[in-house]
């Protein structure tokens, strides 16, 4: 209904599948862009893996991969997270982290400051 991608569009730099919600801001990249702008209004920002260059890491659309690039989490962490996000539909706050098998308060509180979802 948005009018589809433009012709400039990396339809490769966004999870397509990934879930949205009303209000949030979905920008697609142009090829070559490196810089994202910020989302308006009160809606996020969606991108595959992180959110708007800002260097956080979604943790609804992250690659085990990319969430092991998060402090204290490891491959079993990662998969874990994975594991919970597909299970339950995705975090609707980053808070949700600790009913992951293995996060605990301390472990969020090192991972608080680098996750978006």
């Amino acid at each position: 209904m948005a009018g589809g991608m433009t012709q400039d569009a990396d339809q490769a730099a966004i999870n397509l599948a990934a879930p949205i919600r009303d209000g949030d801001h979905v920008h697609i990249a142009a090829v070559g862009e490196t810089s994202v702008p910020a989302a308006g209004g009160s809606g996020e920002q969606i991108q595959s893996g992180q959110a708007g260059g800002s260097g956080l890491v979604n943790i609804n659309t992250a690659t085990a991969s990319e969430l092991q690039e998060l402090p204290g989490i490891g491959p079993v962490l990662a998969d874990a997270i994975v594991a919970w996000r597909e299970e339950n539909g995705g975090f609707s706050a980053p808070e949700e982290l600790m009913e992951v098998s293995g996060i605990g308060q301390a472990t969020f509180e090192k991972l608080r400051d680098h996750v978006v979802v």
